[in-house]
């Protein structure tokens, strides 16, 4: 019996606690909120208690509630609670007095929020639903929406175009985009307004459809035919793991390659079309609902497919490098540096044109020039990075620049002349054999204008030389030329820091092919003049040889009277000449005979002289392409503000001297396992982000730390 009032005595516990949390839903005190779950909104659907007539108003009709008029919307109201989400009972008693304090969550219900979220969703509605940031409000008002246009199936086309405008506002309204393009598929009668209305909505919102099937044919459907062109997303050739397989920045290029190429295909390569169905789920949790409407799907055709996949590989497999702009803003790449970074075999494919980019068939001009015609901002000094894009965005539009960063990995600066021209031979560049050629171009010519003049007998030993020596493709000939030509205007050049590697690897027999090569070209227009004399007896000291030999050499080469060879010796009326050899002595001008057949031979093979110079490259090459920075399959293209640790460590090291060696720096750099061209470039290019601009400038051997931007970083730490 005792037992038996006990569970008698729990139940009615149980049902005054019940009964007390209905009366306090019931009250105007509320304390919290918990926006309901789907689950409770499917349960309530049947609760009679909850169910109240529902008011329409639209957008001509104006309501006076709680003290607020509120015109051009589309809502409901009822006189009671209701399980609608969307419906205002105007027996509520909103609280107008403050802001609420609360967010509102998920699945908001105007009969469930608190009496200030009352209020303010009610001014919300009267001040004409502007932009807040709270997004519960606005989706408490598309409930009804949903409601009205696909439950009571009424004001269809003023409910699209009200979610139009409020979508315009609350761009994170995600539900929206969708319910616009179900109901633009659904409705067919759009006035001339309307239709362009809708299709300026949606060309505006081309990203937020990137995943939508039924894009293409909306885009149709508001289109006149004869205008329309199909743009696919890459969503529509891959699935999400394929898509993201490529860096942000990658499928940026791909998009722009596949945007240009289906310019010059007709539509039925295009596309072709197939009957399907386009769904929309409501956001409103209390129906469980789909919404169906059958559509002429336009999706790529096999051949797009097959080409878009082609291109999708190349850009995956050749861009090695990290693409970028070249300001490393997070801004979209330009046109200009889209076609710098696709691949030659890409961009064959597709037609464009700049014509304000005009530098004749070949002409001289410093960088900077070139960089603002590219649209490039370029400081004094450029990275390795942004000199290698110059180049790239120059080859894109059909011309060449010699010296090329790619080749000799020397970055730009602004006032830099180079050689800018168009090549009618196919580029077949072999990196490593165009600098030996080069190499020695430079020292024929150096050798050749230290008597300030440069005859064509000049010119034409050294290109004869050359051309007898190196087996060069036409277009690696004429890029010599045009750099020959380019010494010609600027009479600059400067050999020493190669050299001086090249000599410490030769052997005596090497070093005696680069000293006869270098008489040979001071000879080549028959008259060795002082000037030429002082280069000859520089060179000869670094290949550790004897004033005496370069005179013996020089001796050898007179024997007859068949070719002769002016050695000017100078008086106060004559141009200063010198006692070449020591056994000549006069103060005429002195006519020696040329042995022809002992020039001929020290004109002997370079073969020694390439494989040391391979050697050198080959090791230079290697260090860039080491470097080299590569993206990993879910990469990134994000701007770095900051650098890696390893090279952060780097530079405090480098900050505590005012210059370096080329040794000290590699002994330094290489202990970290980086090499040290591309972490002074990476180094380089974060200081003129973060403090303007470089830390570490290179001169010959020596690297000089930038002592402003050491004060920068100093007083930063």
């Amino acid at each position: 019996m005792g037992f038996l009032f006990f569970i008698i005595s729990i139940i009615i516990i149980i049902n005054m606690v019940n009964s007390g949390k209905n009366g306090q839903n019931n009250s105007t005190q509320h304390s919290s909120h918990h926006s309901p779950t789907y689950d409770s909104y499917s349960h309530n659907r049947y609760n009679k208690n909850f169910s109240s007539k529902l008011n329409f108003h639209s957008k001509n009709d104006s309501i006076e509630l709680f003290g607020y008029t509120i015109t051009n919307s589309l809502f409901y109201t009822c006189a009671s609670l209701s399980n609608m989400p969307f419906a205002i009972n105007t027996k509520s008693n909103p609280n107008f007095n403050n802001n609420p304090a609360e967010s509102l969550n998920y699945w908001p219900n105007y009969n469930q929020i608190n009496q200030t979220q009352q209020g303010y969703y009610i001014k919300w509605l009267a001040e004409g639903k502007p932009y807040i940031e709270e997004l519960g409000y606005a989706y408490i008002y598309y409930y009804g929406l949903e409601y009205r246009a696909l439950v009571e199936k009424q004001s269809q086309k003023e409910v699209l175009f009200e979610i139009v405008d409020l979508v315009k506002n609350f761009k994170r309204l995600r539900y929206g985009y969708d319910l616009i393009a179900y109901l633009t598929l659904s409705i067919k009668n759009f006035t001339l307004d309307e239709t362009n209305k809708l299709l300026e909505f949606f060309k505006n919102n081309e990203q937020e459809y990137m995943y939508n099937p039924a894009y293409n044919s909306i885009i149709k459907n508001l289109t006149p035919n004869a205008k329309y062109q199909a743009k696919f997303s890459p969503y529509q050739f891959l699935n999400n793991n394929e898509y993201n397989n490529l860096s942000d920045r990658k499928n940026e290029l791909l998009s722009y390659y596949f945007d240009k190429l289906i310019e010059g295909l007709n539509q039925d390569e295009i596309y072709t079309t197939k009957s399907q169905n386009y769904c929309y789920y409501m956001a409103m949790g209390y129906y469980r609902i789909t919404n169906d409407v059958n559509y002429d799907a336009i999706v790529p055709s096999t051949k797009l497919k097959r080409l878009w996949n082609q291109a999708r590989k190349i850009i995956k497999d050749e861009i090695k490098q990290t693409v970028k702009k070249f300001d490393s803003s997070a801004e979209p790449l330009t046109e200009i540096e889209k076609l710098a970074y696709l691949p030659s075999k890409l961009r064959n494919n597709i037609n464009y044109s700049f014509n304000n980019f005009d530098f004749g068939d070949k002409s001289i001009s410093d960088i900077g020039t070139i960089a603002n015609k590219l649209g490039f901002k370029i400081q004094d000094k450029t990275t390795l990075r942004q000199s290698s894009l110059i180049v790239d965005a120059c080859e894109a539009l059909g011309y060449k620049i010699e010296p090329n960063v790619n080749i000799d990995k020397k970055p730009y600066k602004k006032d830099a002349l180079v050689s800018i021209y168009k090549s009618q031979y196919p580029e077949k560049l072999s990196p490593i054999d165009y600098q030996i050629a080069s190499l020695f171009t430079d020292i024929g010519y150096q050798i050749a204008l230290e008597d300030n003049e440069l005859l064509q007998v000049e010119i034409a030993y050294i290109e004869n030389y050359i051309k007898k020596e190196f087996s060069l493709s036409l277009s690696e000939r004429y890029r010599l030329q045009m750099r020959g030509e380019l010494i010609v205007h600027t009479k600059e050049i400067n050999t020493n820091e190669t050299v001086k590697k090249l000599i410490k690897m030769l052997d005596d027999s090497g070093k005696e092919t680069i000293a006869k090569y270098i008489i040979s070209v001071a000879m080549a227009d028959g008259v060795v003049k002082d000037s030429e004399l002082k280069i000859l007896q520089k060179i000869f000291k670094q290949l550790d040889f004897s004033e005496d030999y370069l005179n013996s050499t020089l001796t050898e080469l007179i024997n007859s009277t068949d070719n002769v060879v002016v050695v000017e010796k100078g008086t106060t009326t004559k141009k200063q000449g010198s006692k070449i050899p020591k056994n000549v002595e006069s103060d005429k001008k002195i006519e020696l005979k040329l042995d022809t057949e002992k020039l001929e031979k020290i004109k002997i093979n370079t073969s020694e002289i390439q494989n040391v110079l391979q050697e050198i490259f080959a090791d230079e090459q290697a260090e860039v392409l080491k470097s080299e920075p590569t993206e990993t399959l879910s990469s990134e293209d994000e701007d770095k503000k900051e650098i890696e640790s390893g090279l952060q460590g780097i530079v405090n090291i480098i900050i505590d001297k005012e210059n370096w060696t080329r040794n000290e720096l590699l002994n330094i750099i290489q202990n970290k396992g980086i090499m040290l061209s591309s972490a002074i470039d990476e180094i380089n290019e974060w200081s003129e982000e973060e403090y303007g601009d470089f830390l570490v400038e290179e001169d010959d051997d020596v690297y000089i730390v930038n002592e402003d931007v050491v004060n920068l970083i100093k007083n930063k730490e």
